[in-house]
């Protein structure tokens, strides 16, 4: 690849990163996806393919050919807004598949968590050490608002919740 169509590449990059990290796309792409795999009359597909680009970066070895290399910006801001949104989009996935459905949403949706390494482990570390609740299902922690004041398990010590309500889940 010449030196511009390398230039040209990176700032696709820088783009495709900017967008990620800045705005709700992954949000958005979310809503679709379980919008799609709920309704056979939903098309999905530019989501799939938006979806399906960020997972070749991150595993493509074409280097002169084509021009999706995952950094590692972009990387961290994929990872950051997916992190999120993982459990949350792959339950309801996994809820709302019509009897007889397609499952490839379902199976992009994990394709995409396990090549960013998000796993409830992964997740619940990621919060442990920011401080935020570590319950997965906690309706504050997976709308993107901050819960004010956070209590320490008192067996472990290490992890922390909004309240009796989220540890007990």
């Amino acid at each position: 690849m010449s030196r511009t169509m390398l230039q040209y590449a990176d700032d696709k990059m820088a783009m495709f990163t900017k967008l990620v990290d800045s705005t709700c796309m992954v949000e958005i792409g979310a809503i679709a996806f379980k919008l799609g795999n709920k309704s056979s009359s939903y098309d999905a597909e530019e989501w799939r393919e938006i979806f399906e680009r960020i997972v070749h970066s991150m595993g493509c070895e074409n280097m002169t050919g084509c021009e999706y290399h995952a950094n590692p910006e972009f990387l961290e801001a994929v990872k950051t807004s997916f992190e999120r949104l993982t459990i949350p989009t792959m339950i309801a996935l996994q809820e709302e598949i019509p009897v007889g459905g397609d499952k490839k949403f379902v199976y992009q949706w994990h394709m995409l968590a396990k090549m960013l390494g998000i796993t409830d482990k992964s997740i619940r570390e990621r919060y442990r050490t920011d401080r935020k609740c570590c319950n997965l299902a906690c309706p504050a922690r997976n709308s993107g608002v901050r819960s004010g004041k956070k209590s320490t398990c008192e067996v472990c010590q290490s992890v922390f919740y909004c309240d009796r309500n989220c540890q007990k889940e």
